[in-house]
């Protein structure tokens, strides 16, 4: 009996690796009717099920698997990324922890778990986790690249530059760190640096439109107009809707005195705003639209892109009413700022018996 279940496991696996999910999953249930307790098939069930997006039957059923075998890294691993999925931050990095524990030489491991750490801010545990795993792969492309997204996100610039170069010499034409050098070069001021990267992505890959929208506006900043226009108007054939692309392009032929096609790019802003688009960013559609209400809307259409609701405080409970009238200051100025330095008196003549002042900082 046991040969025919290792045979059905090892079909389960292959129809797995070949992508077709559906096979590979009936096979781990048929072994489960003839074995419940076949750790290995509960995991690939798992395993299946967290790739068709069902997150929680995936933790259950590897749970399961976890305690039949308790020593299978790849257990822990596979459930890390189920909770990732489910955004149990804790429990996942116990995972990670506990996989590490019983394999610390899989790069693989070291890598997801610095991918997490940097997804919830903790860039210092993250860069030194693709520490770990270069050390154990040097010709680990995507760990030099992922190491150069937490030094970006650092402000580490010039360190995340060298990650980006270190991947693409072992993954020529590695569009990511290339994209991603391009980005970091444009944030030192290197722009001439930047937008050779930037061409450069286009040549691996035209339809990349992230590096057209990139590089017509970092010629925007040399005041190079034209060529913007171009790569906008390149951008725009190539994905009609991309984000702010139609307002930036005639953002940028304003500057010019360029007023051909205005009337029919204005109204087609004002179409994609009514459906909730974001076409245009709030400063330039101040010059575009005279109507109060349109303004509002782009300013709320970019403010719910850039800043999306997050729940992972949870609900806020209602603070009690007070006698003193509360005011809230919101400021990205909290900082040796000159705003800052003219209102500070304005802060201190408040009547502290009749208002309750408070600050939130939203800036550096």
């Amino acid at each position: 009996m046991s040969l025919v279940v290792e045979k059905m496991m090892d079909e389960a696996i292959a129809l797995y690796q070949d992508g077709k999910l559906p096979e590979g999953k009936l096979i781990c249930l048929n072994i489960l009717t003839i074995d419940p307790k076949k750790s290995d098939a509960l995991h690939l069930l798992g395993v299946i099920e967290l790739q068709e997006m069902n997150a929680d039957i995936a933790i259950n059923l590897i749970s399961k698997a976890i305690a039949i075998s308790s020593n299978c890294s790849n257990y822990f691993f596979n459930r890390a990324n189920a909770y990732v999925a489910v955004c149990q931050n804790d429990m996942a990095l116990n995972d990670y922890d506990s996989a590490i524990k019983i394999d610390p030489n899989n790069p693989y491991y070291h890598f997801n778990r610095s991918l997490f750490l940097a997804k919830i801010g903790r860039y210092g545990e993250s860069l030194a986790g693709f520490d770990r795993a270069i050390a154990l792969n040097e010709g680990f492309a995507e760990a030099h690249c992922n190491r150069g997204n937490v030094l970006y996100e650092m402000r580490r610039f010039s360190e995340a530059i060298k990650s980006y170069q270190l991947a693409v010499s072992i993954k020529p034409n590695y569009l990511d760190a290339i994209f991603n050098s391009a980005n970091s070069y444009r944030s030192i001021g290197m722009a001439e640096l930047a937008i050779i990267k930037y061409k450069e992505c286009i040549a691996v890959d035209y339809r990349h439109t992230k590096s057209r929208f990139n590089l017509a506006a970092t010629l925007i900043s040399l005041k190079r107009f034209r060529e913007a226009i171009n790569y906008f108007e390149e951008l725009c054939d190539l994905e009609p809707d991309y984000e702010n692309a139609v307002g930036e392009l005639l953002a940028t032929k304003i500057r010019i005195s360029d007023w051909r096609e205005y009337r029919g790019m204005v109204s087609l802003l004002d179409q994609s705003i009514q459906k909730g688009k974001s076409a245009i960013l709030p400063f330039p559609s101040i010059a575009v639209f005279d109507s109060l209400l349109l303004q509002r809307q782009v300013a709320e259409i970019w403010s719910k892109n850039t800043f999306p609701v997050k729940n992972s405080l949870g609900l806020f409970v209602r603070r009690p009413r007070s006698e003193r009238i509360r005011i809230g200051y919101f400021s990205a100025d909290f900082h040796n700022h000159a705003t800052t330095w003219l209102m500070a008196e304005l802060f201190e003549k408040h009547d502290r018996d009749r208002f309750e002042i408070i600050g939130f900082s939203f800036g550096p």
